[in-house]
């Protein structure tokens, strides 16, 4: 199977194929961070520690995957797509199995780092793959189809760590992740092939040559206004995640059960958005889809806010539909800004996908705490971020990608070669 296998010329089973398996890489990140959740009293009580400094073990796979992007983006731009991603995978199973078999939160912190930092090669590389064979309208609805199975991973991965912890130890987890990893490391080696030769790739092999792409990026306002929307969108997505339990359990009284099954429900919304998005490709501009979905999330989160301040007693099923409607305006985003921010950046596509998501998880980390230091009641604290979050992203779409109603223009537009 040749890297054309994938391009717009190849058979419909042969993409189904690599879109998979580019899904599945994709999963790594987010089961590496959730799949441990229900583990985390059992961590506490096993090394002695307090919640917060297992809390720290999360925070830190976070960071890898906000740095590992960062380098992982511009080292496979130099030296080619396949191999970067083989080291990635090979290395986050050995982290897996490292932690299997720490004994100490600190040793684990520091491997979940490690991990972290490996699973954001997946991340990268599917969607400066994908750039390499498509760009515009095509690459958003293959963006789509990446998330039939990409988004799985979130709405899986707790259910996947209670199970596992209902019949064996938390180190069971890991286990369990490092041989995921390793039997994606055996389709990689098989499947995937190089999508970008030699002749594509960016001039210069130094680390410092690469690195520098960062500044050319930097320089191309749409791109950076691009970035910004999308993250603020993540960082309403994270506010999600971050108050959902304390929402759905501590404020509406629901067990683990149902609110499991709200959050999964809440989960594939994203996924269907996604596919919305997939449709209206073929009817509208990518630019309009972003518009619309912007427009939703304002709207969802508005009427969020006022179901919450104005009705005391707003009952947890509106709440939830509320929600839902939200996580499906997510997932409209998704595909389409990346779509439209890698759109010239062929040369650089994987440091142009490393700077958008290492970018999308700082937002991700700020917007659970900066809410929680404002207010201490849940729905306050979560109505106001997905408000404030839609909000500023309208403003830096009119502002800074379209540069205003009057030609305002905040960053000089100096697209990358």
């Amino acid at each position: 199977m040749t890297a054309a296998s994938f391009g717009p010329d190849a058979s419909t089973a042969r993409r189904v194929i690599y879109i998979a398996v580019l899904g599945a890489l994709t999963a790594v990140a987010p089961l590496t961070v959730d799949l441990y959740l229900p583990a985390f009293p059992a961590l506490a009580g096993e090394f002695g520690v307090s919640s917060s400094a297992v809390q720290l073990t999360l925070t830190g796979t976070l960071l890898g995957l906000g740095l590992g992007q960062l380098v992982i983006g511009p080292l496979s731009d130099a030296f080619g797509r396949r191999w970067p991603l083989v080291i990635s995978v090979a290395v986050h199973v050995l982290a897996s199995l490292s932690i299997v078999a720490v004994t100490d939160i600190g040793s684990m912190t520091v491997l979940r780092i490690v991990q972290g930092a490996a699973s954001s090669g997946g991340i990268v590389i599917a969607t400066a793959s994908i750039r390499d064979l498509y760009t515009g309208r095509r690459m958003s609805q293959i963006l789509a189809q990446l998330a039939l199975v990409s988004g799985l991973g979130p709405v899986l991965a707790p259910s996947i760590g209670a199970l596992i912890l209902q019949v064996t130890h938390w180190r069971g987890m890991f286990l369990w992740l490092s041989g995921f990893s390793a039997v994606l490391l055996v389709v990689v080696l098989i499947v995937i092939k190089e999508t970008l030769p030699d002749e594509h790739r960016s001039e210069g092999r130094s680390l410092s040559i690469a690195f520098s792409r960062y500044s050319r990026l930097l320089r191309d306002r749409e791109f950076v206004g691009l970035t910004l929307v999308g993250s603020l969108m993540k960082g309403g997505q994270f506010a999600y995640i971050a108050w959902s339990s304390f929402v759905f359990q501590s404020h509406f009284g629901l067990d683990a059960g149902a609110f499991a099954f709200v959050f999964a429900v809440n989960a594939i919304g994203t996924i269907v958005g996604a596919q919305i998005a997939a449709q209206l490709v073929r009817w509208l501009d990518l630019r309009q889809i972003l518009a619309i979905s912007l427009g939703t999330a304002m709207t969802t989160a508005g009427a969020l806010a006022i179901c919450v301040f104005a009705v005391p007693a707003a009952p947890w099923f509106v709440v939830a539909l509320l929600l839902a409607l939200f996580m499906v305006s997510i997932g409209l985003n998704n595909p389409t800004v990346p779509s439209l921010a890698l759109s010239h950046h062929a040369r650089e596509a994987g440091t142009a996908a490393a700077l958008l998501g290492a970018v999308n998880f700082a937002f991700a980390g700020l917007a659970g705490p900066i809410s929680g230091a404002l207010t201490r009641n849940p729905l306050f604290a979560l109505s106001g971020s997905l408000v404030a979050c839609s909000a500023a992203a309208i403003v830096v779409l009119v502002f800074v990608v379209k540069g205003g109603p009057r030609g305002v223009r905040t960053i000089r537009y100096r697209p990358a070669e």
